[in-house]
């Protein structure tokens, strides 16, 4: 924030939506870090949407196939959603 001001004011300027998604044991990107954004987001008055995914295998949980469906699950309406409205 020292360089480019503070966060909410810096995410603010785009006009799309947001997904942020964490995965509970991430210790690269802290769930934490990822709520940090979300309420940047969220004050900047952003379509935000937030996950909180559960996995033993923290940051790079989305490359195991078994977590795949859980993503999936959670990501695909969002996309189709946003496809949708960009149609419009």
């Amino acid at each position: 924030e020292e360089a480019h001001g503070p966060m909410a004011q810096c995410l603010g300027r785009g006009d799309i939506r947001y997904l942020l998604a964490s995965y509970t044991t991430d210790w690269l990107f802290p769930t934490e870090q990822s709520r940090a954004i979300v309420r940047a987001l969220l004050e900047a008055r952003r379509d935000v949407t937030f996950i909180e995914l559960d996995s033993p295998f923290g940051h790079d949980a989305f490359l195991i196939d078994s977590q795949l469906p859980k993503l999936r699950r959670l990501v695909e309406p969002f996309l189709a959603t946003t496809l949708q409205q960009a149609r419009r």
